[in-house]
């Protein structure tokens, strides 16, 4: 495992803490993972910005992470 992955794994795992330390009723916050299962060689066009399957992949994450807030 690379240093770069590494290092973007733990900034993940520190931002679910803090989401979860800081996350209320009233302001709640939900971390939504961008990392897991997103691959460079399928996802993106160049290596960095999304493609079409790229951005689906994104805004399925959201939804799901979104919809419990919109909730009747």
């Amino acid at each position: 495992m690379t240093r770069a992955v590494e290092e973007t794994k733990a900034l993940n795992a520190a931002i679910v803490a803090w989401a979860a330390e800081h996350t209320t009723t009233g302001s709640p916050i939900t971390p939504v993972d961008l990392y897991t299962g997103l691959s460079p060689d399928v996802d993106t066009r160049d290596g960095t910005h999304l493609n079409d399957v790229g951005a689906e992949k994104v805004a399925d994450r959201f939804f799901m992470a979104l919809q419990p807030l919109f909730a009747p």
